[in-house]
């Protein structure tokens, strides 16, 4: 652009503002309220959260108004994560507000490669901004900006810890076992894990496998210990496996839990959990 078309432009934006101030002294112009009126949260899993942003514009003056485009943008931590632009008319009657819904969805891996410390974090903190541009009555447009700040839960699944097997009874016929299983909530929301099946190996021979209806819940950054009894008939499961559980050495182990968990909010629907341990397991006596 040269200089005579900056400083057209120039006259032009002072001739804008001077006449909506000359309208608003008469009387005549009242600038519409822009408003961030709505962030609502309608959907939440372990790969992308959904918004719902509503903004509310609204025209007090005594006749009816045009807003034209929109632009609009979402920064955290000052990266922006999108932004974009609603070309649309909207008719602004007399009195009246509009509202203009936009339906949002982030992706939490886009929103960790702009911002990698937020991976981490349990809440992050989000500002969607952006303007809307009014036709001035006798020509032109002024932009009114708009701009609020939220927060959005960082989910993250739940892991297990294989603890040991407690060997509590065994003879030459038959032993009675515990299998412990720490679970960890690393999130600020409760974990219920609604029902689940669940498989136990050692040195590839199963030695227990079962199912839960009830559950058990965990609660906000916390651990809980869950015990899985099996009794093991060795005229069933064969010499090997009493040679195992009586020899000292730490034997190869499998673990297999999948279910269906919820967290009890409302936005964030029951997700599928499935984890398979395997490692050494050390034999508590």
């Amino acid at each position: 652009m040269n200089r005579y078309k900056i400083i057209f432009s120039l006259i032009i934006l002072s001739f804008i503002l001077n006449s909506c101030a000359m309208l608003e002294e008469a009387g005549l112009w009242k600038k519409p309220q822009v408003k961030v009126s709505s962030l609502k949260i309608t959907s939440l899993n372990f790969e992308k959260i959904d918004l719902n942003i509503e903004i509310d514009v609204t025209n007090s003056n005594p006749y009816p108004i045009v807003a034209g485009k929109l632009d609009y943008s979402l920064k955290i931590h000052e990266n922006e994560i999108f932004s974009g632009i609603q070309d649309k008319s909207i008719n602004l009657e007399s009195q009246k507000t509009v509202k203009v819904t936009f339906p949002v969805s982030i992706m939490f891996n886009k929103i960790f490669s702009a911002v990698s410390e937020s991976k981490n974090q349990d809440i992050i903190k989000y500002n969607f901004s952006g303007g809307i541009r009014i036709d001035m009555p006798g020509g032109g447009q002024i932009r009114i900006p708009f701009s609020a700040t939220d927060e959005i839960p960082v989910p993250k699944v739940p892991n297990i810890k294989v603890e040991g097997l407690k060997i509590e009874q065994i003879n030459l016929f038959s032993a009675a076992m515990k299998l412990g299983i720490k679970v960890n909530n690393p999130n600020s929301f409760k974990i219920n894990l609604k029902k689940y099946n669940y498989i136990f190996e050692l040195n590839n021979n199963q030695i227990g496998s079962g199912s839960s209806d009830s559950g058990f819940s965990i609660e906000p950054k916390s651990q809980q210990l869950i015990e899985f009894p099996f009794n093991v008939s060795f005229a069933n499961a064969g010499i090997a496996l009493y040679k195992i559980l009586t020899s000292d050495s730490s034997p190869d182990y499998l673990f297999k839990i999948e279910g269906e968990a919820g967290t009890g909010l409302d936005f964030f629907e029951s997700f599928p959990l499935k984890k398979e341990k395997k490692g050494k397991i050390n034999l508590i006596r």
